[in-house]
């Protein structure tokens, strides 16, 4: 199971977690407001304009963009598509 520190307050480990863990936990702040998407695209429209795909902003919910192709991609493997993987800001 993957999921931010600071929601290990709300679940019930068995057996309990170490003291040393919960006191980590309880100094922790919250994981900040990004929530992650990722867009997938039938071909990679970015590239073929010649942009790198990725972008940086200090307005708007969308604060970053990153290219993240995968090499399977380029390499035409079945089931790997070109995408865009965007942070926004609540």
């Amino acid at each position: 199971m993957a999921n931010p520190p600071c929601t290990h307050s709300r679940i019930k480990f068995n057996p309990p977690l170490p003291p040393h863990r919960i006191q980590l936990q309880q100094r922790l702040s919250s994981m900040g407001y990004f929530t992650k998407v990722i867009c997938i695209y039938q071909n990679s429209f970015w590239r073929n304009q010649g942009w790198s795909g990725e972008a940086v902003s200090w307005e708007g919910p969308i604060t970053l963009v990153f290219d993240t192709c995968s090499e399977d991609w380029e390499n035409g493997v079945k089931g790997s598509y070109p995408s865009l993987t965007a942070f926004l800001t609540r």
